[in-house]
């Protein structure tokens, strides 16, 4: 009798630590596959230059798809996936529209964007580029960005940005590009940040 028991007590026991690192491999697979999942993000720009507004003319488009463009570059390193609003199919009205409501509640105007893109994440631009050329020929670009970013529930990620950034050169489309790659840059390394310290 007493050897049943302790063979069942043993059996007993097999089981329980069998169970038990089954639930921890779980845990660590679930969590693995949650790191390995991307987090999806959108960029909603609003980028002025010279007191145009972006959807104004083609050019100024191009200028913010090349901001939009050395920030993916950055988050795709890290495991991001970018949603470019402009290429799926925002048309220039409706950004008129998201970009004012944006401009009047931040966080429920991200919850909103979020929810039609379907990301985790909504990184609201504002972008002005101001160029006036000196009297000794350069092109001074002084560039404002302010940024802030929300998660689906509407709540600050913590990757608030308010900077200008200053560029001289001899062209001014030079000195424009420049100041669009530092500050794409420095937008990919922020939501990075904010990302790492977040987890």
């Amino acid at each position: 009798m007493k050897k049943t028991a302790l063979k069942i007590n043993t059996v007993l026991g097999t089981i329980r630590i069998i169970l038990c690192i089954g639930t921890i491999m779980l845990l660590c697979v679930q969590k693995f596959a949650a790191a390995d999942t991307p987090i999806r993000i959108v960029i909603v720009p609003t980028y002025v230059e010279r007191g145009s507004d972006m959807t104004d003319d083609r050019q100024l488009l191009n200028h913010y798809r090349r901001l939009i463009g050395f920030i993916t570059n950055k988050l795709t390193r890290y495991n991001f996936l970018v949603i470019d609003p402009l290429a799926t199919e925002m048309i220039e009205q409706e950004n008129n529209r998201l970009g004012e409501r944006l401009r009047k509640d931040s966080a429920l105007g991200a919850v909103a964007v979020n929810k039609k893109y379907a990301t985790d994440v909504a990184y609201i631009v504002n972008l002005k580029v101001n160029a006036k050329r000196s009297k000794d020929g350069y092109c001074r670009v002084q560039a404002r960005v302010d940024g802030s970013g929300y998660d689906a529930g509407g709540r600050d990620i913590g990757a608030t940005l308010s900077k200008v950034f200053r560029v001289t050169k001899r062209n001014c489309d030079d000195a424009i590009i420049e100041a669009e790659t530092t500050i794409g840059d420095r937008i990919g390394r922020l939501l990075v940040a904010s990302h790492d310290t977040g987890r």
